[in-house]
């Protein structure tokens, strides 16, 4: 009887371990599934944002056009370091036109970094990109956008002043332009 129970519980370690295996394996699919669940989610809300430009950023400018990076390559080459273009390339989105409430001022850009989750990172990178853009002679302001934005990304972008779009909500543009441009709305 007990030889019998020890075979009976050497089969259940066996099938226990088979089924880590299995539990394991699953884990890992799911994780990945996951990733390319919030890649898919931000890749759809870039082109939610190009698309509908109008609908998102209408309130703020005017004349909107919509462009990527690639568009002004040949205008940032003289001012910017080679490693400096291609980091720029990398910026989601690029937004121009006049400021609605001040339309006789120049146009500006939005350096757009979009996430479906907006983090530190995505501020960091709107920033840093916005700058490149001043440094070759744009009146940039650094700008995210997302369905969501982590708290600690808020007050980064507070704290660094970068433009929050967040599920159809604007949080920091009259700071910003303060900040970057020199003056708000109606200077």
């Amino acid at each position: 009887m007990l030889e019998e129970t020890n075979l009976r519980i050497q089969a259940l370690e066996a099938i226990v371990r088979d089924l880590v295996k299995i539990v394991s394996t699953l884990a890992k699919s799911v994780r990945a599934l996951g990733v390319d669940m919030a890649r898919m989610k931000g890749f759809y809300l870039e082109m939610q944002y190009r698309q509908k430009a109008s609908a998102y950023f209408g309130r703020l400018l005017r004349s909107i056009r919509v462009m990527m990076p690639a568009d002004i390559e040949d205008l940032l080459e003289p001012n910017l370091t080679p490693e400096e273009v291609e980091d720029l390339m990398l910026l989601d989105l690029l937004i121009s036109g006049r400021l609605r409430r001040d339309p006789q001022r120049p146009e500006v850009m939005l350096a757009l970094e979009i996430s479906f989750t907006v983090g530190k990172e995505d501020i960091r990178r709107a920033r840093e990109r916005a700058g490149l853009l001043r440094k070759a002679g744009f009146r940039a302001v650094p700008a995210v956008a997302g369905a969501e934005v982590s708290l600690e990304a808020l007050d980064l972008a507070r704290a660094e002043r970068v433009v929050v779009f967040e599920d159809g909500q604007v949080f920091l543009w009259d700071e910003a332009l303060q900040h970057y441009l020199g003056g708000g709305p109606a200077s």
